[in-house]
C-alpha cells in the first residue's frame, strides 16, 4: 500500500557553522536515496535510503567564515 506523508521533525543544528534548520520528514511509497547539505557552508547534514527522509529548511543563518589558506596551496 503507497504511503504519503509528512510529518514535524525536531530542529537540526550544523554542526560546522551553528545554521538552524527546521525538519519535515516526508514519507513516500518508494525507495529514495540522496542527501541534504548546509546553504551556507556545504557540510553534510543528513544522508538516507529510505522511504522517509527530511526536508531541511534554514531558519536561522549561522557563521561561516572559509578556511584560510596556507602558503604554497
Amino acid at each position: 500500500m503507497a504511503t504519503w506523508d509528512i510529518q514535524k521533525g525536531e530542529d537540526m543544528t550544523c554542526p560546522q557553522c551553528g545554521s538552524v534548520y527546521s525538519v519535515k520528514y516526508h514519507q513516500v511509497p518508494v525507495k529514495d536515496v540522496d542527501s541534504a547539505a548546509c546553504v551556507v557552508c556545504g557540510h553534510e547534514m543528513a544522508r538516507w535510503k529510505s522511504t522517509r527522509y527530511p526536508i531541511i529548511e534554514l531558519k536561522t543563518r549561522g557563521e561561516w567564515h572559509e578556511p584560510e589558506a596556507t602558503p604554497g596551496e
